[in-house]
């Protein structure tokens, strides 16, 4: 369909690939500040796919780095980069799972475990179809396990800063190695959060690297908004599973908030007096 110049499913070819196909062109052509630049990116997206609402649009959320990611692939047309994207993300998929399941599968049951893993609608249809970036965020996590399970503490704090193009994806595990003085471990975590921050600034210099902490606050005032700006039976997060069983009300995600740093800290404390025992 998309070839034919039809949309799936009412979406155009690639859904969320063309914000990054577009981004890796902007880079290839020298332009890596019209990335952050709305007006521009969006009618950048819109010549390369034509078949887009005139009203629909996709905000680059991302650090300049991941621009870099996408380099290779805006250097073929569109419709062949995406099929490109396909492959590629696949296979990176298919490599952590491998990785994830190894160890903790037996043989026999590896299988079935795969075929639900890639067939799940919200890989297939959302990260996979949807040219989405997850999967870059599910390798590190399943690299930090393994890494962790091997107790090599600082190879796995490197590998989790590689989901740290997501900074709301490392927030949590990086208050737990703080609580649980993993020092070698957020070491790590620093070290490679360190270079995606100068990665980003060699991308996009200083101004681009701003531009991208000034779009990360709008993304925030949009997560915490009362309005129904966002999907929330989309999201993952504390902050989208208290909105949908509880409502969006101020006092409703007040008493949704002091419940969970209530429960995070019990835990914390729990944790550190059970490491202090051993």
């Amino acid at each position: 369909y998309g070839f034919r110049g039809e949309t799936f499913m009412g979406r155009p070819m690639g859904s969320d690939f063309v914000q990054f196909y577009a981004a890796g062109k902007l880079l290839n052509q020298h332009q890596p500040a019209l990335i952050y630049d709305i007006p521009a990116f969006t009618k950048l997206q819109h010549e390369v796919v034509p078949e887009m609402s005139p009203t629909q649009m996709l905000v680059f959320g991302y650090p300049p780095v991941v621009s870099e990611l996408f380099r290779p692939f805006a250097l073929l047309p569109y419709r062949w980069a995406y099929c490109g994207w396909l492959v590629f993300s696949l296979i990176v998929y298919a490599a952590a799972l491998w990785l994830l399941f190894r160890n903790l599968l037996r043989e026999s049951y590896r299988r079935t475990a795969f075929l639900l893993a890639l067939s799940a609608p919200m890989y297939t249809l959302e990260t996979w179809i949807g040219g989405q970036l997850s999967v870059i965020g599910f390798l590190a996590v399943v690299l930090f396990l393994c890494c962790f399970e091997k107790r090599w503490p600082l190879v796995a704090g490197l590998a989790l800063g590689l989901a740290t193009y997501k900074p709301s994806l490392v927030a949590i595990p990086a208050t737990v190695m703080l609580l649980g003085g993993c020092w070698r471990m957020l070491a790590g975590l620093s070290a490679s959060s360190a270079l995606m921050i100068l990665g980003s600034i060699a991308t996009a210099g200083v101004n681009g690297f701003w531009l991208w902490i000034l779009r990360l606050r709008v993304f925030s005032a949009y997560a915490t908004s009362n309005e129904p700006i966002l999907r929330r039976t989309k999201y993952v997060d504390l902050n989208s599973f208290f909105t949908v069983l509880l409502g969006a009300s101020s006092l409703e995600r007040a008493i949704a908030t002091i419940a969970t740093s209530a429960a995070f800290l019990i835990l914390a404390w729990n944790w550190r007096r059970s490491r202090h025992q051993e």
